[in-house]
């Protein structure tokens, strides 16, 4: 937003910084381009609602730490499809082009996302009820009319299309298991440099017993009520994403005694 408005009023040097004709000297813009899509403020508007209505949903499911390194690659991945259609069209490796913005970047998510969820009823236009399969498949269809000619369509959406069969593979919608943050990173890493500096002497303390080994029952414990709630965030947020996409009537009495007893839980109230 920033950089449209900077250009909006006549101050373009930042936004040919951050996107422009790709060279050799400037190949870093092929991860800064989606920084600046040239567009009207509606368009902006719109593509930052769906960026942060699709990423979000897919950050809940897989985590941040995915979710940026997915989009790093399918940044990258749209990029070198731009290249390749370019080149083929001057019929020159060296072409000079500019990136097309978030576009195919948020078109790929959008694909990914509807493969992950293609029973789910979006609201075209927000009146036309239509399945996310459908209006993936769509996107795609869309995608090959918006690139400049037959041959630069194909590598435009050989993004968006790859994208789908990679997120049919199970492991891809499987959610991702919560990873430490750097914070608490930097913490384990400081109570093991604590523990370092204590030596244990010989002859002193408890001695063990013969390969006795008695489990840390906290430890245990304290693991399973983190998996248990890990669980159950995941649960509400399926709930939740239900809810927005399918309504209260969609859901069944399990799901709506689930969400139920977290409110409660939230509440305090048990």
């Amino acid at each position: 937003m920033a950089l449209w408005l900077l250009n909006f009023f006549q101050v373009p040097q930042p936004a040919n910084l951050v996107v422009g004709e790709v060279g050799v000297a400037t190949a870093w813009r092929w991860l800064t381009y989606p920084l600046y899509t040239p567009t009207s403020i509606l368009g902006i508007v719109f593509l930052g609602y769906i960026f942060f209505w699709i990423g979000g949903s897919l950050e809940r499911r897989w985590g941040s730490e995915k979710f940026a390194q997915v989009f790093v690659v399918v940044t990258l991945a749209a990029a070198g499809a731009q290249w390749l259609g370019s080149a083929y069209a001057v019929r020159s490796l060296n072409p000079d082009f500019a990136l097309a913005g978030l576009y195919i970047p948020e078109a790929t998510l959008f694909v990914i996302w509807a493969a992950l969820n293609p029973e789910a009823t979006i609201l075209l236009f927000f009146v036309l009820p239509i399945k996310a399969k459908y209006l993936g498949l769509g996107s795609i269809v869309v995608t090959y009319f918006s690139s400049g000619g037959p041959v630069q369509g194909l590598f435009a959406i050989a993004v968006p299309v790859l994208g789908w069969f990679w997120a049919k593979r199970p492991a891809s919608g499987r959610p991702s298991r919560p990873k430490p943050s750097i914070s608490e990173r930097f913490e384990k890493r400081r109570r093991e440099k604590k523990k370092s500096r204590f030596k244990l002497v010989e002859g002193q303390g408890q001695k063990a017993g013969p390969k006795t080994v008695m489990p840390d029952l906290k430890a245990l414990n304290k693991e399973a009520e983190e998996k248990q709630k890990t669980a159950n965030e995941a649960e509400l947020d399926r709930i939740l994403d239900k809810i927005r996409f399918e309504g209260m009537a969609s859901l069944t009495d399990e799901e709506k005694e689930t969400l139920d007893r977290q409110s409660r839980k939230l509440k305090g109230e048990f």
